[in-house]
């Protein structure tokens, strides 16, 4: 489906906040992977906007609220998540861990992986 398509159901959603709901879900798990994976600058957690994005986010009510929200994260990501070197680290790691056996390997959503 295209964006359109996606708004254009959310928009026509007898329970409107129940789209919003997942999507205040998935973002807020993005927020949580990227910080742990210290892909956020490293004043996020310390700003007034970082300490308050998970918050604002659960009381979003609208598609546009939360698109200013989820461009504002991406604002806030450290320059090293635009660096190969940086994917090509996480991926060898992985594969390690992997051959390791480890079965705690985070997995990343698909938009933050390279």
């Amino acid at each position: 489906e295209t964006d359109d398509q996606i708004v254009s159901g959310l928009e026509k959603d007898l329970y409107p906040d129940s789209g919003l709901q997942l999507i205040r879900g998935y973002m807020n798990s993005v927020e949580k992977v990227l910080f742990r994976s210290c892909l956020l600058r490293e004043s996020w957690s310390l700003s007034e906007e970082g300490r308050c994005w998970a918050s604002n986010v659960s009381s979003c009510k609208s598609i546009n609220g939360l698109a200013r929200l989820l461009l504002s994260l991406v604002d806030s990501l450290h320059p090293r998540a635009f660096h190969d070197s940086w994917h090509e680290a996480t991926i060898s790691k992985k594969s390690e861990e992997s051959e390791a056996g480890d079965s705690a390997t985070l997995k990343l959503a698909p938009i933050i992986s390279p």
